[in-house]
């Protein structure tokens, strides 16, 4: 339900309105937003929300803390504005939260018992 509210508020508060233009990056074709976009990613902010809760459970039982810092690590990217020429080093801070996940599903398998057959 989270995921299909946050879907519904993304499309009515921003997909609707966006009007796009071409910019070639790099030798890249990209669209972007022609307007200005919101200063802050409200639908960033609320993914993250739960995944920093899930973070701060597995830290707490002692399972890993990567999720928790890696949630971390990809909001700090999001909200701080880095001077480096090229939009994609967020894709990096995205790369980081993708690891905390993998690493936090690897965690979680390797702490439960064996089912009996």
């Amino acid at each position: 339900m989270f995921a299909a509210a946050l879907i519904v508020l993304e499309v009515a508060t921003v997909t609707w309105s966006v009007k796009l233009k071409p910019v070639y990056e790099y030798g890249a074709l990209r669209y972007a937003s022609a307007g200005t976009s919101p200063e802050i990613p409200f639908m960033v902010v609320l993914v993250m929300i739960p995944l920093l809760a899930a973070g701060a459970v597995l830290w707490k039982r002692r399972v890993t803390s990567a999720l928790f810092w890696g949630t971390i690590v990809m909001g700090a990217g999001s909200a701080i504005r880095l001077p480096v020429r090229s939009s994609a080093v967020a894709n990096l801070f995205e790369l980081v939260l993708i690891g905390a996940l993998w690493l936090s599903v690897a965690s979680l398998r390797n702490r439960r018992p064996a089912k009996a057959s």
